[in-house]
């Protein structure tokens, strides 16, 4: 018959040892002897009903165009019955830069700031990457619109040019001038992404390759459009 002497391991409260030994050694243990432990260990499991779900990166302005000195705003969206309030963390080209709440904003984007993103939660949900693209064609975010359409236009007529920017925000200087040449029209705009220039009467000297230019001057960034040509011919004398 067996006898059991419990004991409790060191440092793991919840693990409990059982050493059997045999009846006939009583309370003197000889000087070598064999004998088997078994040990239970007492594990605790808090398991709920909480759905998985990966986290979704998402990005504010929603745009597909990112360029120098857009702000960016990227949140962590995770869809759970319960979130709470957490910490999350993101990751940058695999390298942690940042802890945060579920949102990480970029005030004014560089080239540097391309790269693959993904935010972890405090248990250790991961998102998958998402492709931050820095671009720096700035001539893409300015348009502009000439009235009549085309570029030419007959001495005298009256040229309404319209530029436009796709983003900005604060006070915008809009400029409309004539390449290679300090010769510019300027305007300020506050709250609003486009501006328009008059020209009552054009003359033949006005005739040239013109651009648009928007300076942002809460970053302090400069953006130009492409170049339009204007010709400008005399009237039509046939009646």
């Amino acid at each position: 018959m067996l006898v059991g002497a419990r004991t409790a391991a060191e440092n793991v409260p919840d693990l409990t040892c059982t050493v059997l030994l045999p009846r006939s050694i009583g309370t003197s243990l000889p000087t070598s002897f064999k004998s088997t432990i078994k040990c239970r260990y007492h594990l605790s499991l808090e398991v709920t009903n909480e759905k998985l779900v990966r986290p979704v990166i998402s990005v504010t302005p929603n745009t597909r165009k990112i360029f120098i000195g857009d702000s960016i705003t990227l949140t962590c969206n995770v869809e759970s019955v319960s979130q709470g309030d957490q910490n999350y963390y993101w990751y940058k080209d695999s390298k942690y830069v940042y802890i945060t709440g579920k949102t990480f904003t970029i005030q004014s984007a560089e080239i540097d700031d391309s790269g693959d993103y993904q935010c972890e939660t405090e248990r250790g949900d991961q998102s998958d990457a998402f492709n931050l693209d820095v671009g720096n064609d700035l001539s893409t975010r300015v348009t502009v619109i000439l009235g009549p359409p085309g570029g030419l236009i007959t001495k005298g007529e009256r040229l309404k040019v319209t530029c436009s920017v796709d983003r900005g925000s604060g006070n915008l200087e809009f400029k409309w001038c004539k390449q290679d040449s300090e010769n510019c029209n300027k305007m300020y705009q506050a709250g609003s992404h486009q501006e328009h220039f008059l020209v009552e009467s054009v003359v033949e000297s006005y005739s040239g390759d013109y651009f648009c230019s928007v300076t942002a001057n809460n970053i302090q960034v400069v953006f130009k459009s492409e170049t339009v040509k204007i010709s400008v011919h005399g009237k039509n004398t046939n009646v």
